[in-house]
């Protein structure tokens, strides 16, 4: 369908509301371990007037939150920051929330962010380790990943940093450059899936070369297998300082949606801080699982 054919038409009983808004289908990014670019097809963008008719309904409407669900919201660059700028002049003031690229923001416009009602955002960082992330096809280095943390952090925006451990090339020695990135970099909250191999997405082109076998959780390659990056999951959940795990399935929605709620960022943070606690015990008590296999 055409983006800009199927706007939101949000009423009153939106109002209070958490919404999800779209401005653009697809990635324009070719990550190995991501199908999306192939099931979505070429990236289309909604215009932005279509995007700020769509806010001023959602705000009209008293929405208490807007999360983009734009796999890379802020891509293409000018397009984003011509929007922020959008938002900041005709004082939308909406809290918002997005997925982020930060290659692609520098201190000023993160400032501009925060002005527009950024309040979170979901950092794709995937891994600590500059070689993994080339594997990865990432187009990033780590030091760009601490620079906007840096910047986001001291505007008061929420981050949730996304990692994989696993992907082809992955040794003991990159999954501790990923825990000391977690731990050292000053996300707010950060959480680890294993690699999931699937056949439609690049990487299974050099499944030769990475001596890669296998399909979705159950793998092998030269250098790791399935089991061991679990084990290695295991235990950075139980290691990890300086960061707070959150529950993979809710990320940066269950934040938004706390908020909403009337939750302050402290009281979020410790009734998460509560659950891993208790999980942690659990995990010393009665040990992990019945037969070693677990994502969380």
């Amino acid at each position: 369908n055409d983006i800009n054919e199927t706007l939101i038409d949000f009423d009153r009983t939106h109002q209070g509301a958490v919404v999800h808004i779209r401005t653009a289908r697809s990635c324009g990014f070719k990550c190995a371990f991501c199908s999306y670019p192939t099931i979505a097809g070429e990236l289309a963008l909604m215009t932005l007037d279509n995007v700020m008719a769509t806010l001023r309904q959602a705000k009209d409407c008293g929405v208490a939150a807007v999360v983009f669900v734009d796999d890379t919201f802020n891509v293409p660059p000018e397009r984003f920051t011509a929007l922020v700028e959008r938002m900041i002049a005709e004082d939308i003031g909406i809290p918002w929330y997005s997925f982020l690229r930060c290659q692609y923001v520098d201190q000023e416009l993160v400032s501009k962010m925060a002005k527009s009602g950024c309040a979170g955002v979901f950092l794709g960082v995937e891994s600590g380790s500059d070689r993994i992330l080339k594997n990865m096809k990432k187009g990033a280095i780590v030091g760009f990943y601490r620079d906007g943390v840096r910047w986001l952090r001291e505007q008061g925006i929420t981050t949730v940093g996304s990692f994989i451990v696993g992907f082809p090339g992955e040794t003991p020695s990159t999954v501790a450059a990923t825990q000391a990135f977690i731990e050292t970099a000053g996300l707010d909250y950060y959480f680890i899936q294993p690699f999931y191999y699937l056949h439609h997405t690049p990487v299974h082109r050099r499944a030769k070369d990475y001596e890669l076998t296998g399909e979705g959780l159950f793998w092998s390659h030269a250098t790791m297998n399935w089991r061991q990056a679990i084990q290695h999951i295991n235990r950075l959940f139980l290691e990890i300082g300086g960061s707070t795990f959150i529950n993979p399935d809710y990320t940066l929605w269950e934040i938004a949606y706390l908020r909403s709620k009337g939750l302050a960022p402290d009281e979020i943070r410790r009734h998460r801080v509560v659950i891993n606690e208790m999980t942690r015990k659990q995990m010393a008590e009665y040990g992990i699982a019945p037969r070693g296999v677990t994502s969380r």
